[in-house]
């Protein structure tokens, strides 16, 4: 643990989104976070309830602790005598004003990690509003400050990566921006796995999963999945899965999506290799990489692999539909549409060195959990 004992110092972090293994890795990892922050908070009740209960890789160590309300979390947050506190997840918190002025009113210092992965969201309006990185980066200082204004009470520190060291205008001393590096290049390991054979990867998204808990039917509503359109999905994403396999001589192997329950990973036979939590080392070695729309095609740029984006009509929301084509149109992926008589296998981004820039802009500054340690160490 990080208490200084001399300066009465003890360090609390909330998670949002809830105390879950995808968030932790995401934020750092639960080896280092455990040796930073005295005090581990599951909020999700309390901030983003619609979040809460539904995944499978919650976390509990000894000093974790789960909050359904507002007088829970001043409970915790007198009882464990917290001096410093660091929010992840603020982002549509339905809570975050009373919980940041419930912080704030106890004396304690306070900031948020605001560490983006929708790299394509940042790119569009780097696209349509800005002639260089630096002006796009300026930008979205705006967000920033919007996110200020909605609270209604300022934090001391922010770390995030849609700015940089140098490009903090118009924010003045109060509160500190710490520039971190995108998660994506802390997050992947610096090994190297090794397959048997060559293979390609598909970036899962756990579509059937993500557009069915509103229990509405695709053709009805344009948006969701029934159980019945989740098992043609899976079977023609399957038959593609394959066909490209047999083209190619490549070994199809799923990245499934953190969040993709047990009964979804078992939809897929056992020819086609299902991994979690290994997005980053497989990328480094695959041939070429598939998804409709996933976050994860990062990877594509910080490794320089080729792309496909994979459309099957019918059988999947419009709106991601709609992703494809404009992450197709706005970074030069070509589009598969399956069932075909036609295979791509790939091209290299158009626009790698660009986005390049933005994911790793300077990979010998400090990591995630360093800026975390230099915010609250300066507060």
């Amino acid at each position: 643990m990080y208490q200084d004992l001399q300066n009465c110092r003890v360090y609390g972090v909330v998670f949002c989104n809830g105390l879950r293994e995808r968030i932790v890795q995401e934020s750092g990892g639960l080896s280092e976070l455990l040796r930073i922050f005295d005090c581990l908070i599951d909020a999700s009740a309390l901030m983003k309830p619609w979040e809460c209960g539904r995944y499978t890789d919650y976390i509990e160590t000894t000093n974790s602790y789960v909050v359904k309300d507002l007088e829970q979390f001043r409970a915790i947050i007198l009882e464990k005598k917290l001096t410093h506190v660091l929010i992840i997840g603020l982002a549509g918190s339905v809570a975050i004003t009373e919980i940041a002025r419930l912080i704030q009113n106890a004396g304690i210092k306070w900031g948020y990690l605001e560490n983006r992965g929708d790299y394509a969201k940042s790119f569009d309006l780097y696209n349509s509003k800005n002639s260089n990185l630096n002006r796009f980066f300026k930008k979205t200082l705006g967000v920033i400050k919007n996110n200020i204004k909605y609270l209604g009470v300022r934090p001391g520190f922010v770390l995030t990566n849609t700015t940089r060291d140098g490009v903090l205008c118009g924010l003045g001393s109060r509160p500190k921006i710490f520039y971190v590096n995108y998660r994506d290049y802390y997050c992947k390991s610096n090994k190297k796995l090794e397959e048997d054979i060559p293979y390609f990867i598909f970036l899962d998204q756990a579509l059937p999963f993500h557009f069915s808990i509103f229990g509405k039917n695709l053709k009805e509503d344009a948006g969701f999945y029934d159980q019945t359109l989740a098992r043609e999905y899976v079977e023609l994403l399957v038959s593609y899965l394959n066909s490209l396999s047999a083209e190619t001589g490549l070994r199809p192997i799923m990245c499934f999506h953190p969040n993709s329950p047990e009964w979804y990973e078992k939809m897929f036979p056992s020819n086609i290799k299902v991994v979690k939590y290994q997005t980053g080392d497989l990328a480094q070695n695959a041939k070429f990489m598939v998804s409709h729309f996933s976050n994860s095609l990062s990877y594509s740029y910080i490794f320089k692999k080729k792309v496909i984006l994979l459309d099957i009509p019918g059988r999947i929301p419009e709106e991601v539909q709609k992703l494809i084509y404009a992450r197709s149109k706005s970074e030069g992926f070509p589009v598969q549409v399956w069932p075909s008589e036609e295979l791509y296998n790939g091209e290299f981004p158009a626009k790698l060195s660009i986005i390049r820039e933005y994911l790793i802009p300077n990979p010998r500054s400090n990591n995630l959990t360093e800026s975390i340690e230099s915010a609250l160490s300066d507060l």
